[in-house]
């Protein structure tokens, strides 16, 4: 379970559920205590790949309420390609 602070959201955070395995992934909102709390920024900055999650956290910091949370986190949101733009702009 992901808490994620975003000061868009409803009362300025929210929690997730997220589910993925080899067929696919799913994210559900939750009511259910967080194993990890951080800053929207550190998901948009992982995203598109390119970027570790441990090393987003960084400039907002998290809290984990589970030990090995963020590894986890980590592992779950890491790319196998690093990001690619064919335009320039």
């Amino acid at each position: 379970m992901l808490e994620v602070i975003d000061a868009e959201a409803p009362d300025g955070r929210m929690r997730v559920e997220l589910d993925a395995g080899p067929a696919g992934a799913t994210c559900r909102p939750t009511d259910r205590g967080a194993d990890l709390t951080l800053d929207v920024a550190a998901l948009g900055a992982v995203y598109l790949g390119g970027a570790r999650l441990r090393d987003a956290v960084l400039a907002h910091g998290a809290d984990e309420y589970r030990s090995g949370a963020l590894a986890e986190a980590d592992d779950l949101l890491r790319t196998g390609d690093v990001p690619w733009c064919s335009t320039f702009f």
